[in-house]
């Protein structure tokens, strides 16, 4: 089984996805992470310290092609 980061949330606040990030970067912190977002409320983080080895890419808004969720059963 290859390893991998499981972490359940309850809620889409941003409290709760900055907990996310952190807890996300103390996994193989030695390890440099790109995590791409929407623009979501939930994952501004303006307010948040996001921890130094990880690193937020926001997609442009109204840009369903990058978002895969948004293209799902589409043929």
């Amino acid at each position: 089984m290859k390893d991998c980061f499981v972490y359940e949330i309850e809620g889409t606040i941003s409290e709760v996805f900055h907990q996310y990030l952190v807890q996300f970067s103390k996994y193989k912190p030695n390890e440099f992470k790109v995590i791409i977002i929407d623009n979501a409320g939930f994952h501004s983080m303006k307010n948040y310290d996001i921890p130094e080895n990880i690193k937020l890419i926001r997609i442009p808004p109204y840009s369903s092609e990058f978002n895969a969720s948004e293209n799902y059963g589409r043929t």
